[in-house]
């Protein structure tokens, strides 16, 4: 708090009301004093002066005592210490004082007075209770000749002068008061006219508060509907690979979210010369698509959005130099159109068109750019998964030839092909010679790949293929008996077939597994042969040596009738390295060692 320069510092920590006794209390003991230092003239009008002096002087001593505790800030001791003080002072004269005009005993009325204004009401009242106490204490003392002689002695002066100065001490003190209460009123109009003041900036900011809030709740209802709206063109273009209908999806679920005139796409194509539109609403949609409707990149609003990669604005589609006007949209009042952005790129754009002028602002033009870029990954992700089929349909089918040839070689390789494995009589019986029926059956299984059921003779047949990866390599064949199975269905039942089938499914897994197997041994036999070849050859640097060494090692391995080495004649050779330099020495050998084992 900052203090005026006359007031004691500590007083800064002091609130405002306690402020104000402080300066009251102040003002009140300034009076008092002055008051009190008239009581010496008084006392030249008495015939005891002495006894005048030292009340006086006791007094005196009460309100410096007061006013050095005020000075520290301790304002309600100091309002105690001056009203018992003055009171104990004045009781004290009132019964060494004559009955007749006692001064000191009219005199406690200031206690009151000073008690009122400092403390409040009730110290007021409690002041007075002594003082009537006081009273009649001395009243009764007096009647039952109980007091003494007097030692403040009458004078009619001295009354008169005692009396006046007691009643302008009661009139300062109701000045006082009435000053505090004027000053407590004035504060009370003020806090009354902030209040007012208070309550009318409060009721303007709630009238305030109440239209943003409006604004608020109807913007946020707009963003929801914006939300929703963008939530269900997600839903429906989130399951679509298809492109030419995800673009289409796109569109018609976009104008009818946003209540839209129309809405098209562009697609860039693979120049980047041109926009052409790959989807479009309603009827002005179809007649665009089927006169195969394109716009040049860089021209017109959705030629400069695919070139700048930026959306762009129409409020007034009349006033927009570079929008390029459509016949088949005669109601377009407002356009914008959207870059198609994904993975760093423009894949094309979106128009959008109202029949309202201004219908786009800038939160509707974060949801469109929000739903395009959406939209473009979508468009791109459909891209890569159809280019993804396709790259995975030309792996299987060449890793479906590479395991046909691997599968043929096998065969030929290993002497199997051909062959029939069976079990039971009555195919021993029945597999003396081929049956025509089984043998067309059995090729009809390889070709289409699905089982097959037949009657041969009096026999349920069932032939079901063995796959491995995408290709027949076997058929099973499975007969059922009537005469041992008299209780039992004849022919397949739906669950024998599913069982066949899985069996047949992990036969084919299986001699797939031992083919590769018995593949993965010859080439390990291969590599073990070719590395003992190999070390002994190189056990040694003599040409001669080497050469003897390895045609032995050939025809011993591999168990050869004949094995010979031949080198070159020097016209026969060929460099490797057409760049070789000149310096680099040939072979200038003039002999034709051979080799032979």
């Amino acid at each position: 708090m900052n203090l005026p320069k006359n007031l004691p510092a500590a007083w800064a920590k002091l609130d405002e009301e306690t402020l104000r006794l402080a300066r009251l209390l102040r003002t009140l003991l300034q009076i008092l004093v002055g008051l009190t230092l008239l009581l010496y003239l008084n006392a030249l009008a008495t015939t005891r002066p002495l006894m005048v002096f030292a009340a006086a002087t006791l007094l005196l001593a009460v309100e410096l005592v007061a006013w050095l505790v005020l000075q520290r800030g301790a304002v309600r001791p100091a309002s105690l210490t001056l009203i018992f003080g003055l009171w104990t002072v004045l009781t004290l004269a009132t019964f060494v004082g004559q009955m007749e005009g006692n001064v000191a005993w009219v005199g406690l009325t200031l206690v009151v007075l000073i008690a009122g204004l400092l403390l409040g009401g009730r110290a007021a009242l409690l002041m007075a209770g002594l003082n009537t106490l006081v009273g009649f204490g001395y009243l009764t003392a007096s009647l039952n000749g109980l007091l003494g002689e007097p030692l403040l002695p009458y004078s009619p002066a001295g009354l008169w002068f005692s009396l006046s100065v007691i009643f302008f001490a009661s009139g300062g003190l109701m000045y006082l008061s009435n000053a505090s209460i004027r000053q407590l009123l004035e504060k009370v109009a003020a806090l009354e006219q902030s209040r007012v003041e208070a309550n009318q900036q409060l009721e303007a900011m709630r009238a305030s508060l109440e239209t943003l809030a409006a604004e608020r709740t109807r913007e946020l209802e707009k963003r929801t509907a914006y939300l929703q709206a963008g939530i269900e063109v997600s839903r429906a273009t989130a399951s679509i690979l298809d492109t030419r209908r995800l673009m289409q999806t796109a569109v018609d679920v976009m104008r009818e979210q946003f209540d839209l005139y129309y809405v098209g796409l562009f697609v860039v194509d693979p120049s980047g010369e041109w926009a052409l539109l790959q989807a479009g609403t309603g009827e002005a949609g179809r007649k665009m698509l089927a006169r195969g409707h394109r716009i040049r990149v860089g021209s017109g609003m959705i030629g400069w959005s695919v070139a700048n990669a930026q959306p762009r604005l129409a409020l007034d589609v009349g006033q927009d130099a570079v929008r390029l006007a459509t016949p088949e949209l005669p109601e377009t009042r407002s356009e914008a159109a959207i870059p198609l952005r994904t993975r760093g790129k423009v894949l094309g754009a979106l128009t959008v068109q109202s029949q309202k002028p201004a219908a786009f602002g800038e939160m509707e033009i974060a949801v469109f750019q929000a739903l395009a870029d959406q939209l473009a990954i979508a468009l791109d992700n459909a891209r890569l998964f159809s280019e993804s089929q396709e790259a995975l349909r030309e792996a299987q089918r060449a890793h479906g030839q590479i395991s046909r040839r691997a599968w043929q070689e096998f065969l030929r390789a290993s002497n199997i092909q051909g062959m029939s494995y069976r079990y039971g009589e009555i195919e021993a019986r029945a597999s003396l010679s081929e049956d025509a029926q089984l043998s067309n059956a059995r090729r009809q299984v390889i070709e289409t790949r699905r089982a097959l059921q037949l009657q041969v003779g009096e026999r349920p047949t069932l032939l079901l293929p063995i796959p491995v990866r995408d290709q027949v390599v076997g058929v099973m064949r499975f007969t059922k008996d009537p005469a041992s199975q008299a209780d039992q269905p004849t022919m397949w039942q739906e669950d024998e077939i599913e069982l066949l089938e899985t069996i047949c499914e992990q036969l084919g897994v299986a001699l797939d597994g031992a083919r590769l197997y018995q593949e993965a041994q010859r080439l390990a036999y291969r590599e073990q042969l070719t590395g003992e070849v190999t070390s002994r050859i190189r056990q040694t640097l003599d040409i001669q040596t080497v050469l003897r060494t390895a045609v032995e090692e050939i025809q011993r391995t591999l168990n050869l009738p004949e094995v010979m080495i031949s080198l070159a004649a020097e016209p026969e050779l060929t460099r490797l390295d057409d760049k070789t330099p000149e310096d680099e020495p040939l072979l200038t050998e003039q002999t034709q060692p051979t080799v032979e084992g």
